[in-house]
Parts: structure tokens; sequence; C-alpha cells
């Protein structure tokens, strides 16, 4: 009869199958011979494996996922000693008792630099202390939760640490988000008050809390004589500390609560492993609504070192480069695309000789994006590549590369877990994976938050109670495996989410923005070539890409907009009913009748389409195509200023792509720049957007 009765083979059976086995009986024994691939499997471990499920077999186990797929070798190695990262946590009850502890230490020391302002330790100690008081006064505290939107500013961190001292909850929102995005997320998370500046007022939603204005204003001269002193803290570790949105497949965007016991132990994890210290100077490129910023801020400022702040709202790799030389900057932690851009283009590689520590995470590294910096003299640094979710106070494992040459062309790993955080690679019903089985990569551990706000059939489908451990587990839906020495390496993921530039974005969410517009039948979004293609049903003469974009701008943020639109008339299926993406329309720009290619028509325009198509790799591009709407963003256009500047020999600034997006627009700028420096006409006498004054002429 039937010793095995299942619906599907797991990854462990998978793995059996591939052999070809000859059961005989000799001598009242049973004889198997195996025959199998060695090159696919190391003969000690497959052949140990191989006995254990025997022995399950013939003990009696009758279904798949009652089987122990680990020897008791492998359940020892991931279990006791490779997630065995037990450390103390600091004598604190909350995390703004460790930046106290080091204002005391350096209050003298810089704290921020922002341009031409700095801050040191003990201002920043004394407006904070303002700002706490003044919020405890309009009845902020524990459980209240207060958004931020803010430029990357001193005024930034004055708002930070204002909030958390005062015992509140924050929500760091993003200044480029659309108002309807950023609306959501305060009355989702019914924030009480917004923390703003002047200069963000007019593009803030309405919402049902108030909005404080900290540089200017009543509200600001109110602030700035309130009393300084040190407010009681009122928090303990197991209180939220901040709530960060990330995508959300449903449609909306999704509120992970972070614990103020996970950031301590990141913070600490965080301090000891780079080593920072009071000489330490982190480049913080990345947004505020970013998960990665909140450790580089708190890190940076707990270990006595300064914050840089770039001091431009566009990312410029040219900029940076020559921020990291001229400002000593020591640290570098930021999405690898980022990073990507800062070596490509820069235009001298000493630049970076002074880096000692650069962290990428957020999407995979690839190394060969490197290589120029890594095979210079100028490469004096530790390299490393950091993963985790936002819900589990954003690292869960870490690697550095000793030597990076060896992972040209290849995966990095992700390495192993941080202190006090257990990861486990697990089938779909919870069981620990042998080495080398694809599974789900789950954490466990202190830093694993409490959940979604206002979610609970979400929170309890991704949080499980821990079977391995006390507390919870949460399933990231990413597939990884194990590597023999320990590391572990990432494979893909389960679902629909993607991450482009280190943000990670749900395509359904761009589904949903999608259907609904009147317009729109249906909807699909896939990822090709690093760009956002999505594919709609409806009707081609109904459908214009202007209005598509237009009106997801007014829903999603500038990253998670499409650059192309593909109309269909109907969804191709498999035999079975389902979508057959294989039968979709290959991605070309100028494949729908809703754009318009029109060719370069002179040298100018010319050399800046070669620019454009090389830079968004693209076959072709017309004069008035907008450079954002072709899938361009601030890492691109940085690439694309350089290479105007370069070819044209001229200086532009990158704010000029933002405000001037079409070739012909560019070329316009470039002719009037042009005709400026040969005439010596005044600068004022050309508009921004290049065109000049007839009656001047």
């Amino acid at each position: 009869g039937e010793i095995i009765k299942c619906k599907e083979f797991t990854p462990i059976v998978a793995e059996f199958v591939r052999l070809i086995a000859q059961v005989r009986g000799e001598d009242g024994k049973l004889q198997i011979d195996l025959h199998y691939f060695d090159k696919l499997f190391d003969d000690l471990r497959f052949m140990s494996r191989f006995e254990s499920l025997s022995q399950q077999i013939l003990s009696g186990v009758e279904q798949l996922n009652q089987f122990n797929y680990l020897t008791p070798d492998e359940y020892e190695l991931q279990y006791s000693l490779w997630n065995k990262t037990d450390v103390s946590l600091p004598a604190v009850n909350s995390l703004q008792q460790m930046f106290d502890a080091q204002v005391d230490s350096t209050p003298d020391a810089i704290a921020v630099l922002y341009g031409a302002e700095k801050i040191t330790y003990r201002e920043l100690q004394r407006r904070s202390n303002q700002l706490a008081n003044y919020l405890r006064s309009v009845g902020v505290g524990p459980d209240v939760h207060v958004g931020i939107c803010m430029e990357r500013s001193i005024q930034l961190i004055v708002a930070l640490f204002g909030v958390v001292k005062s015992g509140g909850i924050y929500i760091p929102l993003d200044t480029g988000y659309p108002p309807e995005r950023l609306g959501f997320m305060l009355d989702d998370s019914d924030a009480t008050l917004l923390l703003t500046q002047s200069c963000l007022l007019d593009r803030l939603p309405k919402h049902s809390g108030q909005t404080v204005c900290v540089d200017s204003g009543e509200q600001a001269d109110v602030i700035a004589s309130t009393v300084d002193t040190l407010p009681d803290n009122h928090n303990n570790l197991d209180d939220p500390l901040y709530i960060i949105y990330t995508s959300g497949s449903t449609g909306q965007p999704k509120g992970a609560t972070v614990l103020h016991r996970g950031e301590v132990n990141l913070i600490q994890w965080y301090i000891n492993k780079y080593d920072f210290n009071t000489d330490n100077k982190n480049l913080v490129v990345s947004a505020f609504g970013f998960d990665l910023t909140q450790k580089n801020l708190f890190g940076t400022l707990i270990s006595g070192g300064t914050i840089v702040f770039p001091g431009v709202e566009y990312f410029d790799s040219h900029l940076v480069a020559e921020m990291i030389s001229d400002q000593g900057i020591t640290t570098v932690n930021c999405a690898p695309s980022a990073f990507y851009s800062v070596v490509e283009e820069t235009k001298d590689l000493a630049n970076l000789a002074g880096l000692k520590t650069v962290i990428l995470g957020g999407e995979v590294l690839r190394v060969e994006r490197l290589q120029s910096w890594i095979d210079s003299q100028y490469f004096n640094c530790s390299l490393n590549n950091n993963y985790g979710p936002s819900e589990c106070s954003d690292i869960a494992t870490s690697f550095c590369l000793q030597q990076p040459q060896k992972y040209m062309n290849s995966n990095v790993p992700l390495g192993r877990p941080s202190d006090n955080v257990q990861v486990y690679i697990l089938s779909d019903d919870n069981q620990m994976l042998p080495i080398g089985v694809t599974g789900e990569l789950c954490v466990a551990g202190i830093g694993v938050g409490v959940g979604y706000l206002n979610n609970r059939e979400l929170t309890d489908r991704k949080f499980i109670p821990n079977p391995f451990g006390e507390g919870k587990l949460y399933r990231t839906g990413d597939l990884a495996r194990y590597q023999a020495d320990g590391n572990i390496e990432f494979v893909g993921r389960k679902d629909f989410q993607v991450k482009l530039r280190g943000l990670r974005i749900e395509l359904g969410e761009i589904e949903c923005a999608l259907r609904q517009l009147p317009v729109v039948t249906d909807a699909l979004v896939v990822v090709h070539e690093d760009r956002l293609v999505a594919y709609i049903v409806g009707d081609e003469n109904t459908i214009n890409r202007d209005f598509l974009c237009d009106n997801l701008s007014n829903y999603l943020p500038a990253y998670m907009v499409p650059s192309l639109f593909i109309v269909v008339e109907y969804w191709p299926l498999t035999p079975n009913g389902k979508i057959d993406r294989k039968a979709l329309p290959e991605p070309n720009l100028y494949a729908s009748e809703m754009v318009e290619c029109v060719a370069p028509r002179d040298e100018i325009e010319s050399k800046l389409a070669e620019i454009w198509c090389d830079v968004l790799n693209l076959p072709k591009v017309g004069v008035y195509d907008d450079f954002f709407a072709l899938g361009g963003h601030s890492l691109s256009a940085s690439r694309a200023v350089g290479k105007i500047q370069e070819e044209f020999d001229i200086e532009i600034p990158l704010k000029a792509l933002f405000e001037m997006t079409t070739i012909e627009k560019i070329a316009t700028y470039i002719r009037a720049t042009s005709w400026a420096t040969d005439a010596a006409v005044p600068h004022d006498e050309i508009h921004q957007d290049g065109s000049r004054d007839e009656g001047f002429l």
C-alpha cells in the first residue's frame, strides 16, 4: 500500500527524487543502490539525510509534513550554533537615555552638519528638550502618534529627538510623497500632531490633527521660549518607538511598528559591529521615510559621531563624491543603486579614499558595479552587505566582503544573524530545511516588531508564534537557503513584491491604483530591466499616458509610477485560466500609439538623445519625452547631468533636469547658456526654462 500520502512534494523530497534507486533483496536484507549526480550534493550530508528520511518512513511516519528534514548535526548547526546570538542589552529603559548619556560625554562635539549650519550635542539636547516639553504641554506622551514631515536638516534631528523625548511615537514621512498618500498615513496612524517646516506647508494634506511649523510663526516662538530642562522619561523598552509605512499589496501602505527594545538592540549592534566612535562622520543620503535612515541617525549620534546632510533636495552623485572628500566622511550607508552612481560618476576615485565603512542594503548587491573602485588604490574600507525588513527593526543579517573580487558577477551572501536575532529557513509548514534547500527566510528575536497598525489579519498571517523559542517569528516572504559555511544566500521572492533602488514596492498597490481609474478595466504591473511596466486592459483610444501618470502621481510616490504603459484588449490566458505572462507583448516604449517619438532635429538634440538612451537603457527617445516618465529617477538624472556637462563643457545644476524634463527644453537651455557665455549676456536675462526675452534680443 501507499506509504506516503501528500498533495505535493516538499523541497527535501524534490531533492531525493533526483536520484535513481535500485532495490533488491539479498540474504534476507534489503539492498538499495543509489545513483546520483555528485556535483549537486555533498556525499556525506546527502547520505545522512537519506538515512534519516528512510528511518522515519520505516518508523511509520506517513505524512511528508511530519518529517524532520534535518539530520541531528544539521539541526544543531542551525538551531544552536548559527543562531547563537545572545548578548546583553544596555542598562537603559529607552532609546533617548542612550543619547542623553552621549551628550554628557561629548557636549561640545558637532552633532549635525547641514551645509554651512552646524549644531553641537549640547545645543541639540537643549532644543530637543524644548520641543519635547512643548509637545508634553499639548498632550503628547506614550501611545500618542506624531507625524514628522521635514526635509533633511538640523531641524529634522531636533524634531526627531523632541518626539522621542516626549515619549511619543513618531511616523517618518517622506516630503516627496503625494499629499493623498501623506494624508492616508496621518489618518491611518491617527496622528495627533504633525511637525513640519514652513517651506512644506503648501504641499501638506488636511488631516484631523494639529500641524505645528517648527521654524516660523507663533508656534515656533512658543517652542523657542519653552523650558529646556530634560523631560522625565515615561517610556520603557516594550513601548513603540516609531511606525514606518511600506508599500502594501492591498492598494494602501501598511504601517509597521518598531519597539524601543528592537531599536536599542539594533543600535548597540550597529555601533559595536562597525566600531563607530567620535571620529565617525556619516553622510546620510537616504530619505527620512526609509527604514535604514533611522539607524543611521540614531547610531551616529548615540556613538558620538557627526551626521552630515548633503544640503540638496535631490541625490547628486557628483556632490556626494565631493562631500565624502571635502567633509572627511568615514561612513556611507545606503542602497547599492545610490552608491553605484557615486562610484561610476565621480571624476576622481580619490574622493572615496577616506571612507572607512560602506554599508549597502535594501536590494541585491552587484559587486561588479563597484569594480573600478575596488580595483583602485583608493579602496581602503570595510564593504558590507546588510539585510533586514522594516518589520524587524531594519537589520537581521550582515556580511562583510573581505574579498570582494570573489563575488564579481555572483551572488553576495546575506551573511549571518545580528545580535539577539535568529534567522530560520522554513518550509510552508514551518519546518527547518536542510543546508542548500530553498525556503522562506523567517526572523525571530528582539528585533521583531508587534505587527501592522490597524491590520490584524495581515499581522496574524505574517507574525506567527515562534515555533523555536519565545515571542513572534516574522515570515518575510523572501526565499533563501543556508550555505555550508552558515551564511545565508538570497534566492528571490515568494510573491510579487520587488525592490527598486532599495525601495520596497508591492506591485499590487500600483495595480489597485490603476484599477481605480475609469478608463482602466484591469491592470498588471511587472518589472522589466529595472523599469516598472504596466499592462492595461482597456480601449487604447481613450487611454492617455499623461492622464495615467498625472492621476497615479496623486496617490503614489514618484518611484512607484510606471514608466511604460501597454494597452491590451484582453489578457492572454493559460489553459487553466490564469494570465499568461509570457504571452504579453514585449515592453517597447514606442509600441503603443499612446507615445509618439519625435526625432532630434539638430546636433545638440541628437547628442542629448544619445545620452538619454545610454542612461535610460532605451533604443531611442523623442525630444518631447519626459525623462522621468521614461523611467528616470534621481540616480539616473545625476548620471545624465554628468554626461551633459562633459559633452557640452558647461555647468548645469542637477535641479535643472528636474525642472526641464525633455530634450527640447534642455537643448534650449544649452543654446541659451552657450549664447549667454559667448555674448556676455547677464544670467538674469535667461529664463529658468532656457528661453530668452525677445525684446532683449
